[in-house]
């Protein structure tokens, strides 16, 4: 199955070995961890790693704000996600949650691609962010890689790359919609998948359960979790994507657990069931194979019951643990 049109070339050759789900599924729980992101207050997975961070079973290191990139970058300013991040993170630290870093600014806009079309001769985007992950990354191991888990852009990601490649076998990206939303700047998903490991889930082939499915977050479930200020902020964003997903017309899919597959397979790689394995022949081009060379994984098939459970048993127990 073609995901896009064809460039002439042939593949191109992978910097680093792609990850396996085999591999994924034995990374150490103790890896560092940077969540990086567009916005939070539209997804309930920052919430999850929160508790995760509070409950002392995230290494947490950092919170990246990647400026959202949606027509080219001018819709939507940093100033705007800046006080998106703030305002969800004050929601958690106000219901007693601890462990959760102050947010750092990433990249802020899109990619010149350079008239070589090399890759090395890109340059990169200056940013907090980006020294970040270089300086995490550099504290980790290939045994012990960092995980950036990427909800927004990978411009960020990209750019520490290119400012140290030595990094690349040291981070592990937890990519989600690198095919839609997310992957506007497409020389930066080019560099990040075909220099660094990542798996992605995606609108294409895959995404959060839809109607007449089940949702992965029924309201009936938040009446069994106590009351606080960060119950009532997943509760609404749950109940947005059921109201808009149902509607009669002009229903909005429903965005399910967001930007969080990527969590759940590092906190509970079973949900994870199988993925598909994807080559990249160019900027605009990538394919699926089922032999030969690839540079990166796509979800395929994946346990929504079991994060379902795996989510309100997290939010539960870190609720319980006020402060």
């Amino acid at each position: 199955m073609c995901l896009c049109s064809v460039l002439a070339g042939g593949p191109v050759a992978p910097s680093v070995p792609p990850p396996t789900l085999s591999e994924l599924r034995r990374l150490p729980r103790n890896c560092p961890i940077i969540y990086d992101n567009d916005w939070l207050r539209d997804v309930t997975d920052d919430e999850y790693l929160f508790a995760k961070a509070h409950l002392g079973e995230a290494n947490l290191r950092g919170l990246i704000l990647t400026k959202d990139l949606w027509d080219q970058g001018r819709l939507y300013t940093v100033e705007q996600g800046l006080k998106d991040f703030r305002e969800n993170i004050a929601i958690a630290r106000r219901s007693g949650w601890r462990s959760i870093p102050d947010v750092t600014v990433g990249a802020d806009r899109v990619f010149q691609r350079p008239a070589s079309g090399r890759i090395e001769d890109t340059k990169p985007i200056p940013s907090a962010g980006a020294e970040l992950i270089v300086r995490e990354a550099g504290k980790a191991s290939p045994a012990r890689p960092l995980i950036v888990v990427v909800g927004g852009p990978l411009n960020t990601v990209a750019s520490a790359y290119l400012m140290d490649p030595s990094i690349a076998p040291k981070m592990i990206v937890l990519m989600t919609d690198i095919d839609g939303y997310n992957g506007q700047d497409k020389w930066a998903n080019y560099i990040v998948t075909t220099r660094c490991r990542l798996a992605n889930f995606g609108a294409d082939p895959v995404w959060w359960p839809q109607r007449p499915q089940a949702p992965v977050m029924p309201l009936e479930r938040f009446s069994s979790l106590p009351d606080s200020e960060v119950t009532r902020e997943i509760r609404r964003v749950a109940r947005e994507f059921w109201e808009r997903s149902t509607r009669k017309e002009n229903p909005v899919r429903d965005d399910g657990f967001g930007d969080g597959a990527g969590l759940f397979l590092f906190f509970r790689p079973e949900t994870w069931r199988d993925v598909r394995k994807v080559r990249v022949n160019g900027p605009d081009s990538r394919e699926y194979v089922t032999e030969g060379r690839y540079h990166y994984l796509d979800a395929w098939r994946l346990d929504f019951s079991l994060m379902r459970e795996e989510f309100f048993a997290t939010i539960a127990a870190a609720l319980a643990k006020r402060g």
